[in-house]
């Protein structure tokens, strides 16, 4: 008797949604020993000076700055945290990334629950967002540490708007409101949560009222500035695409993009980190890109068509409204589409897909126990291949080739494959990488550049390296890291003339961006010091402290700088302050002799 009281079904619930959790667990484990991979990890990561050095500078900086072309102060917070803790320790990193998702499956089985009323859709919807192979580049790749936090915060701004559309209680808006913002601050597609709410407004069939609409006005407001916030740091011209794309094909990629994200949770084969914009034979996308607006057509169709039954609404229009920020209208990114656009979205694809099971389990009672077979199996299958899809992360190597076996025309897969080669010293492998890449792309100068950094950084073949910075800046003068490279190898054959002319002119290529990069600056304050330029120098290092005030080195050389120009008084307090902030020369003979006290 005891035994049965104690296996009630909120018990048994919540057991399952444990289970869930554990194999959850288990499928990723392979994360939790992977590194940090070349792909936005050092940017945002490894080599982030605001996350580098914790400091209430740093902090502001966090929510003032973009991290590789994104606004996402929380997930780079959060970077930073991590840092001051563990000293950004890959296990670490991966292991609150798994984490987040743990809670984010609890979420997403809690606003289930709260919107349909019904315990068993509820996990079954938790069970898929949990292992779906399409998740996993979510979890594996530290970089995607903002979809997970924008989703969790997404999910619990859901889940009180939802309390306050069945109950109307302020205090209730007022969470979802604040949830929203914390979204916002976490990654751009939270812009499109109003819309989500305008659809649970119309599955609790609420009135339409000016309540209705006023209440969305605010939160309008700040999804407009999200918005905006988002396209600066992307820029407003987007990407300069490989090929031309039409207006009519960049239509076909607004109806292709939803449908493929559909496919890839409905039959989950062949998933790649990567889908390459597509190329064009004749002027022309292929016919499944033209064919993907009728086939968008018939769906929409098919969902107006049984819009009473607001389930279905709610379950499409949540999928299509947060996949739509990832849709390139303008070209912002060298991929089409990307299995973490489809994080949150699928969300509401598990929703009508668990809403057709439990039918058919009403439906067919004597297939109750082939369905039970038939679900434990797919659930089991889908966490097999999702712990072989994270071991695609496992590092930059393995993702790269795992990339190009998936896309073999890919120029840029091959570009990342020969860094990832390099960054591990296969200087033989990376070269034939590159080289396999410019076989395939002549007149990419990024190519060039790569091979300038390999011949120069690993093999100190300075001369030849200077050749193939040579040829990048002859396909493109306007990029800022060609001369920072070339003035870099020049320094190392003391050309120290020339090598100031191309830190000069990476600096002034630099200049229309709202924050200097470090290196840039530094490189060039450091040319002006040994060249003499002394007062120039003095400029320039306090143009980097002003934007890195964090950082000991240039404390160090400003003061020295100062020194030099018969200013001990403050030359002294900028050592000082280096000291301070840790800095150690070989050279503390000379501090002392200027600066005895």
């Amino acid at each position: 008797m005891k035994l049965k009281q104690f296996f009630t079904a909120k018990t048994i619930r919540l057991l399952i949604l444990l289970a869930i959790l554990i194999i959850t667990s288990l499928s990723y484990l392979t994360c939790l020993t992977g590194e940090l991979v070349g792909w936005d990890d050092q940017a945002q990561v490894s080599n982030n000076l605001d996350v580098k050095y914790w400091s209430l500078i740093s902090v502001r900086k966090i929510f003032t700055n973009f991290y590789a072309g994104m606004y996402q102060p929380l997930a780079t917070l959060s970077f930073a945290l991590e840092n001051k803790f563990w000293h950004s320790f890959p296990l670490f990193l991966h292991l609150d990334n798994l984490l987040l998702h743990l809670i984010n499956i609890i979420l997403a089985y809690w606003l289930t629950k709260k919107l349909f009323k019904k315990s068993s859709l509820a996990l079954l919807s938790a069970a898929a967002f949990a292992v779906h192979p399409i998740q996993v580049e979510t979890v594996a790749w530290v970089s995607a540490r903002s979809n997970l936090l924008y989703t969790g915060l997404a999910l619990s701004a859901l889940i009180a708007y939802t309390a306050y559309c069945q109950n109307q209680k302020l205090k209730n808006y007022l969470i979802a409101s604040g949830f929203f913002i914390l979204a916002l601050l976490s990654k751009a597609p939270a812009v499109v949560l109003p819309l989500v709410m305008l659809t649970l407004d119309y599955y609790h069939r609420r009135p339409n009222t000016k309540k209705l609409l006023i209440e969305k006005i605010p939160l309008i407001i700040l999804s407009l500035g999200g918005g905006w916030v988002a396209i600066q740091g992307r820029g407003l011209d987007g990407l300069a695409a490989p090929i031309a794309y039409s207006w009519l094909d960049k239509i076909t990629f607004f109806t292709y993009s939803p449908l493929s994200y559909l496919q890839k949770i409905l039959l989950p084969y062949n998933l790649s980190p990567f889908y390459a914009l597509p190329g064009k034979i004749n002027g022309h996308l292929p016919i499944i890109f033209y064919l993907s607006v009728p086939a968008c057509l018939l769906l929409a169709g098919l969902v107006i068509k049984y819009r009473r039954r607001r389930s279905i609404v709610l379950g499409a229009a949540w999928f299509w409204l947060l996949v739509l920020p990832s849709t390139q209208i303008k070209i912002f990114t060298t991929t089409l589409t990307a299995d973490r656009y489809a994080y949150l979205a699928g969300l509401g694809i598990f929703w009508l897909a668990g809403l057709a099971i439990l039918s058919v389990w009403e439906h067919f009672k004597n297939l109750r126990k082939i369905l039970i077979a038939a679900l434990l199996i797919s659930f089991l299958f889908l966490a097999i291949q999702t712990n072989s899809q994270a071991a695609v992360w496992k590092n930059s190597v393995r993702l790269w080739t795992d990339i190009i076996e998936r896309n073999p025309k890919s120029v840029s897969a091959y570009i990342n494959l020969g860094n990832a080669k390099s960054q591990n010293n296969d200087i033989k492998g990376a070269q034939e990488t590159y080289q396999q890449a410019l076989a395939m792309d002549k007149q990419n100068y990024f190519i060039y550049n790569n091979l300038g950094v390999l011949f120069a950084e690993k093999m100190s073949a300075y001369q030849e390296a200077i050749g193939y910075y040579d040829r990048a800046i002859e396909l493109n003068p306007r990029e800022a890291l060609f001369y920072y490279n070339r003035a870099s190898a020049l320094i190392k054959l003391n050309r120290l003339p020339e090598a100031l002319q191309d830190a000069q002119t990476a600096v002034k290529l630099k200049s229309g961006e709202k924050f200097y990069n470090y290196a840039y600056l530094n490189n060039l304050a450091n040319l002006e010091y040994r060249l003499g330029l002394l007062r120039e120098a003095e400029r320039d290092y306090t143009r980097i402290i002003n934007n890195e005030p964090q950082l000991a080195d240039p404390y160090w050389f400003r003061g020295l700088t100062r020194i030099k120009l018969n200013n001990p008084e403050l030359g002294c307090q900028d050592l000082k302050q280096a000291n301070r902030f840790g800095y150690q020369d070989n050279d503390d003979n000379y501090a002392k002799n200027h600066c005895p006290n």
